[in-house]
């Protein structure tokens, strides 16, 4: 329980993610909007472990996108965040696909919130949109997230070879899908 230091009262855990609104909740982790401070405290907080480098800052990703806050019941901490852009397969919106990827700050990591986001995520892109396929890359050494993205119904597709520049060093990712109908 946190001290509302303005009267000095204590209030339930609840009344901190009253300041954002929530798209999902499951297994004590809740996706929301982002709210102010959020960006800046996960720009200080990252460890910048599986960050790839900069590239033209006038490239862009196209079609929509979007993100959510990743917080914690219980305190209503933020712990990180989702997001998903649109890819497409095709010249239609039929051959369109939601790419998605979970950051969490180095705290958060190992208490299941990577899974329980995505799986969040999950039902509510197959919920508010027609796509058939997700889908997800992470570095081929990112452990956590291959675990993550696998306990969150995802199917491991295979290795996309120099997809990543971090730290100077073209970096090999893996691929990972998960279709409508594997989801039910």
């Amino acid at each position: 329980m946190k001290v509302d230091r303005s009267r000095g009262a204590r209030v339930p855990p609840r009344y901190w993610l009253r300041r954002r609104r929530l798209v999902a909740e499951r297994d004590g982790f809740a996706l929301g909007e982002f709210v102010r401070g959020d960006l800046a405290r996960l720009g200080r907080e990252t460890d910048r472990a599986w960050e790839t480098d900069a590239g033209d800052p006038a490239f862009r990703v196209p079609g929509p996108a979007g993100h959510a806050a990743v917080v914690e019941v219980a305190t209503g901490d933020l712990l990180g965040f989702v997001g998903w852009n649109q890819v497409h397969w095709g010249p239609t919106s039929t051959c369109a696909a939601w790419n998605v990827g979970v950051f969490l700050l180095p705290a958060a990591r190992g208490r299941g919130a990577g899974t329980a986001a995505l799986r969040m995520l999950v039902r509510w892109l197959f919920t508010v949109s027609p796509v058939h396929r997700l889908q997800a890359v992470t570095d081929v050494e990112n452990t956590r997230t291959r675990r993550a993205l696998a306990a969150a119904w995802f199917t491991e597709e295979g290795v996309v070879r120099g997809a990543a520049l971090r730290g100077g060093v073209r970096r090999d990712m893996v691929m990972f899908s998960l279709l409508r109908s594997d989801h039910g």
